[in-house]
């Protein structure tokens, strides 16, 4: 039986992209195709991506940011569908849930506490005495590096890897969904789903239920249980 599953946060648990969400805010999504596409092609590391991403909005604004105006751009969240029943059915089978995101720490606290979850782990934004935006970033999340810390997550809480179910949508979820015992791409892009990183592709949420839950309780869970094998 699995014991911990680990989410995915943007497009995984919640619609939509945080980062996204911030460029449209700040009207800097043109420059952040290109700060991603350098990331992409190796040109950058994450450091630097979240660095230019950060003095984007600065120089759009051309004034400063208090970290307040974030929360706020970010706390309008809408879950997924069944997103919220899914986490509370594993949470009442004792399976230790939590979420490793690219996203931001404030974004990711709100959605874990909204869900009890047991953990979370996501990157910051450094910020002066006053609250306001220094222009850098904290990286605590490498997005092509989840798998390192799903082993540290699973080690603390005391879990083997192969007990373990990593759940993601996008391309930089591959090596996380291939280091857990399970990986589940759920509606995946493109990019993942050639990959083949995923053990199963999925549709639905409560699919996950149908792979980490005893088949019995998936049965009596109203789990869909329909996933397409990519292993």
């Amino acid at each position: 039986m699995y014991k911990l599953v680990a989410f995915d946060m943007d497009g995984t648990l919640i619609r939509g992209h945080s980062w996204v969400k911030l460029h449209e805010y700040f009207g800097t999504l043109e420059v952040s195709i290109e700060n991603l596409m350098a990331y992409d092609r190796g040109e950058i590391s994450y450091d630097e991506f979240m660095r230019r991403d950060i003095n984007a909005w600065l120089r759009a604004r051309n004034s400063k940011i208090h970290v307040s105006e974030i929360c706020k751009v970010l706390d309008d969240f809408e879950f997924m569908p069944h997103a919220e029943f899914v986490v509370e059915t594993l949470r009442t089978h004792d399976v230790k849930i939590g979420i490793i995101t690219g996203s931001l720490d404030m974004l990711a606290a709100e959605v874990a506490a909204a869900l009890n979850m047991n953990f979370f782990v996501a990157n910051d934004l450094e910020i002066d005495d006053g609250g306001f935006l220094t222009g850098e970033g904290v990286v605590r999340v490498e997005p092509r590096k989840k798998d390192a810390l799903l082993r540290r997550i699973a080690a603390e809480h005391g879990v083997k890897m192969e007990e373990t179910v990593a759940v993601g949508d996008s391309k930089y979820d591959a090596s996380f969904l291939r280091a857990a015992g399970l990986g589940l791409a759920v509606c995946p892009d493109d990019a993942l789903l050639a990959s083949g990183a995923a053990d199963f592709v999925i549709y639905d949420l409560r699919e996950v239920l149908t792979f980490t839950l005893p088949k019995s309780n998936c049965e009596t869970e109203g789990a869909a249980g329909q996933g397409r094998a990519r292993r």
